[in-house]
């Protein structure tokens, strides 16, 4: 299978889309449009500067940041974010110590991270 070039990815336009679909489904808020997991799409590395950046995470239930350059410095705006509840933090540089804070913080959350037994 021929793998296609990644051409740069226009946000603005990314974002109306995502918009006329959630409205489409009843808001943000509507049970179609609830159970979203979110891979983000960039041309460069994520990290904690970037982070905060990407639009929609307030909305967002399911956020994989696997494989990213964040560090335990995102700990708190991840528990900023109301409705998160399935953050995937798996071969990033978050610590057991980042992972421990946002357990204590938020019990509810379901995190995957290596350090979290299976």
């Amino acid at each position: 299978m021929e793998q296609k070039k990644s051409e740069p990815v226009d946000l603005a336009k990314l974002r109306s889309i995502w918009d006329e679909i959630e409205a489409g489904c009843g808001g943000p808020d509507s049970v179609a449009a609830r159970f979203r997991k979110v891979k983000l799409m960039t041309n460069g590395p994520i990290t904690d500067e970037r982070l905060s950046s990407v639009w929609a995470l307030d909305r967002c239930v399911g956020l994989d940041l696997s494989e990213t350059q964040i560090t335990d410095a995102s700990a708190p705006f991840l528990l900023s974010l109301p409705k998160l509840e399935r953050p995937d933090i798996s071969k990033t540089n978050i610590t057991p110590v980042g992972v421990a804070e946002l357990q204590s913080s938020r019990p509810e959350l379901h995190v995957f991270h290596e350090s979290i037994p299976k």
